[in-house]
């Protein structure tokens, strides 16, 4: 495990649906000892929870609405203190600019994963899940562009965004584009954070 800092690190990796952020910030998280969050997991495991609150953002995720944002804040907020002694790589928060209200935790470094929309749309499709239609895979890339570049900009106005190319190189495996977008991440990160 390789270490950044002595201090709390604290990374945002953000990127449209499909382009590797998970992955790339579960791999981020294990080399440097960070603990990785994902704000989808966090509300997810609420949806399903069987309580009033969960059975209301249930309903909301069902329906495609945006979770309010206090909820989404309190769950990361309450995450990051349980388990954030060296830090953390959030995946997925904030997603708009109204979130940032509720929890802005100055964030070292902002990591874009850029891919094309189209190649978005081509991995979605290759998944087979039931609600990734082309329809819908162009509505929810809408909303994340319109939603989210206002967040992106913000962070690049302060110097934190870090765009890195996540496109899959044509005859690539997916393992060897993950490792190569993780290379760039992680070389990436050492400029970034290497004087913090």
């Amino acid at each position: 495990m390789s270490k950044l800092s002595s201090s709390k690190t604290k990374i945002l990796l953000a990127g449209p649906q499909g382009s590797g952020k998970t992955t790339q910030a579960k791999f981020i998280a294990q080399k440097y000892g960070l603990h990785f969050i994902s704000a989808g997991k966090l509300l997810r495991e609420l949806a399903q929870s069987g309580s009033e609150e969960g059975e209301r953002i249930r309903q909301q995720m069902e329906e495609g609405e945006f979770v309010d944002d206090k909820v989404a804040a309190r769950l990361v907020k309450e995450e990051i203190e349980k388990d954030s002694q060296n830090g953390f790589v959030l995946d997925g928060f904030p997603r708009r600019f109204s979130q940032l209200e509720y929890f802005n935790p100055d964030f070292d470094q902002v990591i874009y994963l850029d891919v094309p929309d189209g190649e978005v749309v081509d991995r979605m499709l290759g998944r087979g899940r039931a609600d990734d239609t082309p329809e819908a895979i162009g509505e929810r890339l809408r909303l994340y562009h319109s939603n989210t570049e206002p967040v992106l900009d913000y962070y690049d106005r302060q110097g934190k965004l870090i765009k890195v190319n996540a496109s899959q190189a044509p005859g690539a495996t997916a393992e060897q584009s993950i490792r190569q977008i993780a290379d760039e991440v992680d070389e990436k990160l050492k400029d970034g954070l290497g004087d913090k």
